[in-house]
């Protein structure tokens, strides 16, 4: 055990003798609101003269504030994957909105609290946390945006503002009111992009960050009204927490996800508990994965043991905590731009941050982390990385982890990258890389670039492509875009030189593949278009997506045979989104293997699947002999012409 182990362990025993005499008392409710994307030194009771926040402020006075409560991870799908789950990224396996799909195998607090009996329900508020991402599990109810207004594609953009949070969740509040409920409350109106309504918007028009988190502040004061009103907060739990913090230029990062200093990783926590009669402020730092057992163990639910959280009933009890290292992560630049994974441990007042160069800092004298005294404080940082070492090795002795990898589509990536977050996973084994602090000078960049490609100006996104890759050469997803964009203006030699680049680089990502296999198809050489994408497939045998392709290569060349039995053997893989691709590719086979009827019967199976581009059936020289099968107009008739 490390020099600072025994601390800890010693504080453990004391922390839970003091609990064990603390006095129960029942809660049958549970309100749990999360502040997406919001600084803890943006919230007045934190010491925030210039903001607005009464209602966390007025609930802070009567209840106990976390004074350093640390997200594991400053993203908003793995943060609250590890609020509700009680366990680190590394065993959640979620780490990057998009990517990841917590699994259906999870223990979630939702679903303890459901098998008890209790009512749970949900109000998300943003794409990130869509039911698609098994946050879902165990809420009967999931009122999810994306979900209800699925036939409107909705952008990423879109979101469920703040009173729509608010009057949904006190509906279902009063539906299960006098039975034991558990509902939870996503306010995402923080998030970037910083756009409050009026009358914040005026009175925060040179702050719009702090206006929306005023905003949601705001509604959440008429939810613990209600809850007053409705006679229940008595005996309600109430845990109002950030699921992460914003960088805000500090250490150079506008956003958040591609470093790990407080701005990010440092969040507002004030938990309510009935029975206390005054607040009080923990200055013992504290993790997200605490909020699980928490909840668990004021229910009366046993906690599992696989959760790597504590309950904070001591600190609400007038006990201790036990001083623990807590981990946090960002590994955002390692999945998506090529840099060095950050992995760290908080205890007491050190923060270490491991990556391509350690950092050290003394919070309780540097709170802006501005001086990292790792050379100095060598053997405090040597204690920390043993920590961080033991807490990384246990992670590899556990089962794998949940999650589950998400095969990303084009609708999904332009979701996330209107957000700021751009997609595709990359091998978790990949290490070295830039440091992320010497490169997150080019997030503006990125994003500038990113939205130019969305407005279709691909002159200039190629040429924003060019001054990041001039600055970090193996920049993955400056090498994609970049290839994108040379491709949209034809230049072919200029994108396949990016596209060839990024392969040699990352031969695992498979959208880097694509592009490359995609670029030798444009230039009508089939077969290295084949070889491309048949390497992908060995990288990745169950991608139906690099199968589809494969096919559509070989049939360019004749070879109709193996091209039908390719689409056979990968459409039982495809998504049904995309079965109709699959399937007007068969009939393609069919019709050049002579068989009309089959052609002609699958097409029919592809249009009342939902194929739609009726363009690129009439169009496309590659379908021209499936326009000759009898019957493919009646077929192509029952596809409305796209409006003008």
């Amino acid at each position: 055990m490390s020099r600072l182990g025994w601390v800890a362990c010693a504080a453990f025993l004391l922390a839970f003798s003091m609990a064990g005499c603390a006095r129960r008392t029942p809660v049958s409710g549970v309100l749990f609101v999360t502040l997406d994307t919001t600084r803890a030194d943006h919230v007045g009771c934190y010491g925030y003269a210039s903001g607005h926040t009464p209602s966390v402020d007025g609930l802070a006075k009567d209840a106990v504030r976390f004074d350093q409560a640390v997200s594991a991870i400053p993203l908003t799908l793995p943060s609250h994957s590890t609020m509700f789950t009680g366990t680190y990224p590394f065993s959640h396996g979620v780490r990057y909105n998009g990517i990841f799909k917590l699994s259906g195998n999870a223990i979630t607090l939702a679903k303890l609290l459901r098998d008890a009996g209790w009512a749970t329900g949900a109000v998300p508020a943003s794409y990130p946390v869509n039911a698609t991402t098994g946050l879902n599990q165990g809420f009967e109810t999931y009122r999810d945006l994306f979900e209800e207004r699925k036939k409107e594609k909705l952008s990423g953009k879109e979101e469920r503002k703040a009173g729509d949070v608010t009057r949904l969740g006190l509906e279902w509040l009063r539906a299960h009111r006098d039975g034991k409920f558990f509902l939870w409350l996503h306010y995402f109106d923080p998030h970037y992009p910083y756009e409050p309504p009026f009358p914040y918007s005026q009175q925060f028009h040179e702050r719009p960050y702090d206006g929306e988190i005023a905003y949601a502040d705001a509604e959440l004061g008429k939810v613990l009204d209600a809850l007053r009103e409705m006679g229940i907060l008595d005996r309600t739990l109430v845990i109002v927490v950030g699921d992460h913090g914003e960088g805000l230029y500090d250490h150079g990062e506008k956003m958040h996800s591609n470093l790990a200093y407080e701005s990010t990783i440092r969040v507002p926590l004030i938990v309510s508990a009935p029975g206390r009669e005054r607040g009080e402020v923990v200055k013992e730092p504290v993790s997200l994965a605490d909020l699980a057992p928490t909840v668990l163990d004021y229910a009366g639910i046993a906690i599992p043991s696989r959760m790597e959280g504590i309950s904070l009933r001591p600190a609400l009890t007038g006990g201790r905590l036990p001083r623990r290292a807590l981990y946090f992560e960002s590994l955002s630049g390692s999945l998506i731009y090529g840099w060095s994974p950050l992995e760290g441990v908080r205890l007491g007042k050190w923060k270490l941050i491991r990556g391509a160069k350690p950092e050290l800092y003394a919070l309780d004298t540097d709170p802006g982390e501005q001086a990292n005294v790792y050379p100095s404080e060598a053997d405090i940082g040597r204690d920390l990385e043993e920590r961080l070492g033991e807490i990384l090795a246990s992670a590899k002795e556990a089962p794998s982890s949940e999650a589950a990898p998400v095969p990303l589509d084009p609708e999904t990536l332009e979701r996330l990258a209107s957000l700021g977050y751009v997609g595709g996973a990359i091998s978790e084994e990949r290490k070295g890389g830039p440091n992320p602090r010497d490169m997150v000078h080019l997030e503006a960049e990125i994003l500038f670039g990113q939205e130019l490609m969305d407005r279709g100006e691909f002159v200039e996104a190629l040429e924003s492509w060019l001054r990041v890759l001039k600055d970090d050469p193996g920049n993955r997803f400056a090498l994609l875009r970049a290839s994108n964009a040379a491709g949209r203006v034809g230049k072919l030699d200029e994108a396949t030189r990016y596209a060839e680049e990024l392969e040699r680089r990352y031969p695992e990502f498979k959208f880097g593949t694509m592009a490359l296999g995609d670029l030798w198809v444009a230039r009508e050489d089939y077969g290295r278009a084949e070889s491309t994408f048949r390497a992908g497939l060995a990288r990745h045998p169950d991608d139906p997506a690099l199968a589809y392709k494969l096919a559509l290569a070989m049939i360019a060349q004749g070879r109709i045979r193996e091209a039908a039995a390719t689409l056979d053997a990968a459409l039982p893989k495809a998504k049904p989104e995309q079965q109709p691709g699959f399937q007007v590719a068969r009939a393609l086979c069919r019709s050049q293997l002579g068989d009309e009827v089959g052609a002609r019967d699958t097409l029919r199976d592809a249009i009342a699947k939902g194929y739609r581009d009726r363009e690129t059936l009439e169009k496309e020289p590659l379908l021209a002999p499936l326009r000759a099968v009898p019957g493919f107009q009646e077929e192509l008739d029952k596809i409305k012409p796209a409006k003008p």
